[in-house]
């Protein structure tokens, strides 16, 4: 029996994504979290303890944009741009998670908020000294995994709807990836984990094929204001229980609280 871990989207150096409560920068100033931030922190070790509580080691799978750069240079909303303050951030940020288990791997995200080549998801990945795609890299862009008798297709991205988060996107992805196998007469995997849009997703028993989109850990950015306005945010993380050729899903979900109306 094998326990897995998996997350994605933690954004780390954003300032509404998760962090520590008080970040050193490299110019002897202090970043100081915001509340909502100190409240996913403590969420954050809330997981950490739900890990502590597997009845073995599990093996962590996390899941592409683990770093805000903003390559782009498209958002006032990061905490510092220096790289090395990032991934010092980033990796204490994520080592409670990760100093708990067996192994991690790293998947690689999106340029845009990663770098190129997603290369601060492959520092994070050099930093817990991960197996990659070859040998001279710590992550990878695309996992196919084999956990006992379960095959596991992991990506970070997955097919953007024309409507924002589209939850039967998860159905949409399952229908895909059996057909692409069954033109390539290749097997078909049991599992498909995508992450990118932020939202849970999940096509259930629509296929033989089951796909979970992971959610995020951040807070509506002004970007996802722009395109959805006023969107509560979906934070958490997955836990998968293998033995043999059968597996046991639970989602672990932190409630964010609704909307806030504003009397005039």
């Amino acid at each position: 029996m094998r326990h897995l871990i998996l997350l994605g989207d933690t954004h780390i150096g954003s300032t509404v994504a998760l962090c520590k409560p008080t970040v050193e920068l490299d110019d002897g100033g202090t970043y100081h979290a915001s509340r909502p931030q100190r409240e996913l922190y403590k969420a954050w070790h809330k997981l950490a303890n739900e890990i502590a509580k597997q009845p073995a080691k599990p093996i962590a799978i996390l899941n592409g944009d683990l770093v805000e750069t903003d390559t782009k240079h498209r958002s006032y909303q990061i905490i510092t741009r220096n790289r090395t303050t990032l991934r010092r951030l980033a990796s204490d940020v994520l080592d409670d998670v990760v100093s708990q288990c067996e192994k991690a791997y790293v998947v690689r995200g999106t340029e845009a908020h990663t770098g190129k080549s997603a290369s601060m998801d492959d520092a994070i990945g050099e930093d817990f000294d991960c197996e990659g795609h070859t040998a001279g890299s710590h992550s990878w862009w695309y996992l196919p995994l084999m956990v006992e008798r379960v095959r596991l297709d992991i990506a970070h991205h997955a097919p953007m709807s024309g409507i924002p988060w589209n939850k039967t996107s998860a159905t949409n992805i399952a229908a895909r990836v059996r057909f692409t196998c069954m033109e390539r007469g290749d097997p078909a995997p049991d599992l498909v984990i995508r992450s990118h849009q932020h939202r849970w997703a999940d096509s259930h028993d629509a296929f033989k094929t089951r796909v979970i989109q992971l959610p995020a850990w951040t807070f509506g950015t002004a970007h996802t204001e722009r395109i959805n306005p006023g969107a509560v945010a979906e934070i958490g993380a997955l836990f998968i229980t293998i033995d043999g050729a059968d597996y046991e899903i639970r989602k672990f979900k932190v409630e964010t609280g609704g909307r806030i109306w504003v009397k005039a």
